[in-house]
């Protein structure tokens, strides 16, 4: 009598549904993590951009103006502290690395418009003493950033 022998393995047709599968559940987990952490840079710049309101009120408070108009202040994380500490003794929080945040002074008492970027091409501007705010993902905020 023969004996029959048997193969141990998968089949093509098995290998392509598993492949199948596990790409299929990365195309619908890759776009889900990158919003996850789209989200996380856009809370610490929103976080850093109120506390930023906070300093800049109570300069206002201090002195009755928000200081000269048409000024803009950077703080950009790769050059240490910078004029917006000098002015209104602003220092962000936690991580900085990749963020830069830019304050425009308006006019005396009326306000200021402040934006917040990272180096991914995401960013948030708010406008009118932080009552209009948008954000993007694509280059640079202009002025006519939010509508």
């Amino acid at each position: 009598m023969m004996t029959k022998k048997t193969s141990r393995g998968f089949t093509m047709v098995e290998l392509m549904i598993a492949l199948a599968i596990i790409f299929t559940i990365a195309a619908i987990a890759i776009p889900v993590y990158r919003g996850y952490i789209a989200e996380g840079y856009y809370g610490v710049m929103r976080t850093n951009m109120h506390d930023m309101r906070i300093m800049i009120e109570d300069f206002r408070l201090d002195n009755g103006n928000y200081g000269t108009p048409g000024t803009q202040f950077t703080e950009d994380s790769n050059a240490g502290l910078s004029q917006i500490s000098a002015q209104y003794g602003w220092n962000p929080s936690g991580n900085i690395a990749g963020y830069t945040y830019t304050i425009a002074v308006r006019n005396l008492t009326v306000g200021y418009d402040v934006w917040a970027s990272h180096v991914s091409g995401l960013w948030t501007r708010c406008d009118a003493r932080l009552s209009n705010c948008c954000d993007g993902n694509t280059g640079i905020p202009s002025a006519s950033a939010c509508p």
